[in-house]
């Protein structure tokens, strides 16, 4: 307001209303709580974990199933259990292992796979839990059990960890002759099941006992 008098007082300059923010269309979401679990509340918690089979039409490899073909194919000595026998004389005999390389190598390009395939450690808990599944859904409880030297072979030594790749190169070192591993890959059942092979019980059944009348 002017203090000279006969001067029209100036208007006090208005100050414009502030607009209220708009909200985000996007609001950024917000974390669930608990989503976590017991494991969110502690950093650097450990978490246990593992693969298992998906589904039921699952394959089997070990050298306990080849055992009496490795006795026939490669002539081992009947005084030692035949996997020993097999494994000692890849460890001792250099021109047989590499013969055998070049044999599984040839074989191993003839089923022109290709990708990569999820194997399991054919463990107890495995066979009970697709057993409890299958019995589930009244189906057998049954697996296939390979009986072909090579493929066996070629699986135990391309396979690391729980992934076969069809380019792996093959290694015929005890550790990974001596697993016992399962597959569900719809394209390994079928190759199995085009060689030798026989069908299994998951769980074997134990014989009942009758008491005999006096």
């Amino acid at each position: 307001m002017s203090k000279l008098p006969g001067l029209p007082s100036t208007p006090k300059a208005s100050t414009p209303p502030t607009a209220a923010p708009n909200p985000s269309p996007f609001p950024r979401p917000t974390q669930p709580p608990g989503s976590l679990g017991a494991l969110g509340a502690r950093f650097g918690a450990k978490a246990m974990w593992e693969i298992v089979s998906m589904t039921d039409a699952l394959v089997s490899f070990d050298l306990a199933s080849i055992s009496d073909a490795l006795v026939k194919e490669f002539g081992l000595p009947s005084d030692v259990p035949p996997v020993e026998a097999f494994l000692s004389r890849l460890e001792k005999d250099k021109p047989f292992a590499e013969t055998l390389r070049a044999r599984l190598d040839e074989s191993w390009q003839a089923f022109n796979l290709h990708g990569a395939f999820l194997v399991y450690n054919w463990r107890d808990e495995l066979k009970q839990a697709v057993n409890n599944r299958l019995l589930s859904v009244k189906e057998p409880g049954v697996y296939t059990r390979v009986r072909d030297t090579l493929f066996v072979l070629n699986i135990l030594g391309r396979a690391r960890t729980s992934l076969l790749l069809a380019t792996a190169p093959l290694a015929l070192d005890r550790p990974f002759l001596t697993r016992s591993l399962v597959c569900d890959d719809v394209r390994l059942v079928k190759l199995a099941r085009q060689r030798a092979f026989t069908v299994e019980s998951l769980i074997e059944q134990e014989p009942e006992e009758f008491e005999e009348e006096e």
